[in-house]
């Protein structure tokens, strides 16, 4: 930032400093490192997270396909109803 903190009281200064130190921690907290790659740690949970619900839903979806009998059926459906309801956010009212 170009912020001259050198004329502010010594109250604010305190209070640009700390906030300083806060957004330095949060780029610190939500960065992996590696030798020869930054990345951003939400983003990999994320993406993973899909990964993962999307192979699960390609798995029971094959399944729903190939099984005939109903009650066969139904772990798979559950499951993927189950997984369904968490991709898809709750509503919200508003006024």
């Amino acid at each position: 930032m170009d912020i001259n903190i050198v004329n502010l009281p010594q109250d604010e200064k305190k209070m640009f400093l700390e906030h300083e130190l806060r957004v330095q921690d949060n780029k610190y907290d939500n960065t992996w490192k590696s030798c020869c790659i930054t990345m951003d740690k939400r983003a990999v949970q994320y993406f993973t997270q899909m990964f993962i619900i999307g192979g699960i839903m390609v798995f029971n979806i094959s399944q729903l396909l190939k099984l005939q009998d109903c009650n066969s059926q139904v772990p798979y459906m559950s499951l993927l109803t189950f997984l369904i309801g968490i991709l898809i956010p709750n509503p919200k009212l508003t006024r």
